[in-house]
């Protein structure tokens, strides 16, 4: 069984949790993260093979060419964790540049979707109401099923597996998506050590690259009116009654 790489910032993560389970609110945590140093490498040596940065050569001098070229292969296989929005049950969050994204948990079931795609629809009843989200027509995505269970010794895993995005393009309600290209995100699949939480704390997700991630972005922000944080003022209604209005931020 494959073990999460979730030691180096598991006492940070810890305190911001504590600081969480004060205010009864539990968490959906994500980390994406760089490609595993041996993969980094494999894919260095695979991208001279078929000669991917030949046009580097052309432009550096010879003394200094085999520095640069490593440089830029190690730039091009490590692109930034940060500027990835993703979406869950009407909350919007981006990657910082430790590559986190976190969301208030809004369902019981230890199991959540995950959803890669470019862009995404919001299908409209009644004017502006929002009725589901779905998958746009000929956009590549992919979805998986990540669900925590136990083994026979009662150890607490993921299993992640890859699952068929649905004929009718509907987006399940559990789902968190990720804005990229599937490209850019690489899902690592199989079962991952973790511990019993009440918090839903994730496996790590790679990211491969950033190509038009600034398009996506966009076409994002486009979105995010219908995701903004709702708030409440309270107003005096008589002298022994309060009246709550919802406004949106």
């Amino acid at each position: 069984m494959k073990t999460t790489k979730l030691l180096a910032w598991n006492l940070i993560l810890f305190i911001s949790l504590i600081f969480y389970e004060l205010s009864g609110d539990n968490r959906i945590i994500l980390y994406l993260k760089h490609a595993p140093e041996e993969i980094i490498k494999e894919s260095i040596a695979e991208a001279k093979k078929q000669n991917l940065f030949e046009h580097l050569e052309e432009k550096t001098p010879g003394k200094i060419n085999h520095k640069l070229m490593k440089g830029a292969f190690r730039k091009y296989f490590t692109p930034k964790l940060s500027g990835f929005i993703a979406t869950y049950s009407g909350y919007m969050d981006i990657s910082n540049k430790d590559g986190l994204l976190m969301f208030p948990l809004r369902h019981a079931t230890p199991k959540i979707y995950i959803a890669l795609s470019p862009a995404i629809e919001l299908v409209k009843v009644l004017g502006e109401t929002i009725s589901h989200r779905q998958f746009t027509l000929n956009t590549e995505s992919k979805l998986y099923l990540f669900e925590r269970k136990l083994d026979k010794k009662k150890n607490a895993y993921w299993d992640v597996a890859e699952a068929k995005v649905p004929s009718d393009r509907k987006i399940n309600p559990i789902t968190l998506v990720i804005f990229a290209k599937i490209k850019n995100v690489v899902v690592p699949e199989g079962d991952f050590l973790t511990t019993e939480s009440s918090h839903l704390i994730l496996p790590d997700i790679y990211v491969t690259g950033n190509f038009d991630q600034e398009k996506i972005l966009l076409h994002a922000l486009d979105l995010k009116r219908y995701f903004e944080t709702i708030t409440a003022d309270e107003k005096k209604a008589g002298e022994n009654a309060l009246q709550k209005m919802v406004t949106n931020l």
